[in-house]
């Protein structure tokens, strides 16, 4: 375990030696190899705290049988919990027989209601997973599973990643997370969702919440999730920085009343839309008649306005955003940019590549 991890489940991290000299019971969730055989010694053994209980349902070999013997005849253990040995089927039942030893099969999944329940289970987490939501037990997540609750927050963090990537335009260098009032279980899951958003541009569907991290990393991309102080309108919502060596898009975003995701700043840009479908983003001076040349031409070409979302800043230059039923020829993109009033054109599609 890294320490980060160990930071959010509010672990402490020791040395063993240390930690063999102050636990009142020790569980070994270790893999046998050459260099765990034996990991607890006779040495070791003998330097637990006077009275500790040993639990190994890990692997059989990673305890000195003989010395643990020794101790708990000795006093110098006050228990041990054992499913797995050295020889299996166990040679010797010394050890087994001990009365301060809870000997059983390595058989925890394998009762007719252990059984029942992984089947039940197995099968509610296929449906979910084919509804598209998260599994809530997934084991190797790099968070704490947050089940059916957090999900609009990742839904969120993704179209955000996915809007921000392609706005970009270029290979992303960092990724910042800005979360406010935010519980603590949900920060890493949203940052890891936007950092998911951002990566599926280039990798597709081959990039999920278990490897994204690994990804960033081989990508060179840093992550950087953190707080802030939100004012009362962004009680639910977080900043997203994307920057590449050339620029960086600044996306701000929430959920509305009924928990869908949406846009609510853009920049310095305060207006609100919803980051799906086929998006046409332009920047403009801030002049009159710039709307209604971008609808002559957009219409000229046989595209549909399905909707504009329209915002401006005291310096001079507004911003439009316009969701489109068709895709947009080429050479429309071309003629809008090179209107006099346009400063930039960016056109995309997010939530249609399935």
């Amino acid at each position: 375990m890294d320490a980060a991890a160990a930071e959010r489940l509010g672990a402490k991290l020791l040395p063993l030696d240390e930690l063999l000299a102050c636990a009142d019971a020790v569980t070994l969730h270790t893999p046998f190899s050459e260099d765990t055989k034996n990991l607890l010694s006779r040495e070791r053994l003998f330097a637990m705290k006077k009275g500790a209980i040993l639990v190994n349902c890990a692997r059989g070999g990673l305890v000195d049988e003989t010395a643990l013997l020794e101790a708990l005849e000795s006093g110098h253990l006050g228990g041990a919990g054992l499913d797995v040995f050295e020889h299996e089927p166990p040679q010797d039942y010394a050890l087994i027989r001990h009365p301060k030893v809870v000997a059983t099969p390595h058989i925890g999944a394998q009762t007719r209601e252990a059984q029942e329940r992984i089947s039940a289970e197995t099968a509610e987490m296929l449906l979910l997973a084919l509804a598209g939501a998260m599994p809530s037990a997934a084991v190797n997540l790099p968070f704490r599973s947050i089940g059916t609750r957090g999900e609009p927050f990742l839904r969120l963090g993704e179209r955000l990643g996915g809007l921000a990537v392609r706005l970009l335009g270029s290979a992303p260098q960092r990724l910042d997370v800005e979360l406010a009032n935010y519980e603590e279980s949900l920060r890493q899951p949203i940052a890891i969702a936007v950092l998911r958003g951002v990566l599926a541009r280039f990798l597709g569907g081959s990039v999920n919440y278990v490897n994204a991290l690994g990804l960033a990393v081989e990508r060179g991309i840093e992550v950087v999730p953190s707080l802030a102080s939100a004012s009362a309108s962004d009680l639910f919502g977080f900043t997203v920085r994307l920057a590449s060596a050339e620029r960086t898009i600044e996306l701000g975003g929430a959920l509305d009343a009924a928990g869908q995701p949406r846009v609510v700043r853009f920049g310095g840009y305060h207006l609100e839309f919803r980051p799906e479908g086929r998006l046409l983003v332009l920047e403009n001076r801030d002049v009159p008649g710039v709307v209604g040349k971008l609808g002559t031409r957009i219409g000229a070409a046989g595209v549909n306005i399905a909707d504009i979302h329209l915002a401006r800043r005291a310096s001079g230059e507004a911003l439009a955003v316009l969701r489109l039923d068709q895709t947009p020829p080429p050479a429309l993109l071309e003629e809008l940019a090179a209107l006099p009033e346009v400063l930039t054109v960016h056109y995309v599609e997010l939530g249609l590549e399935s």
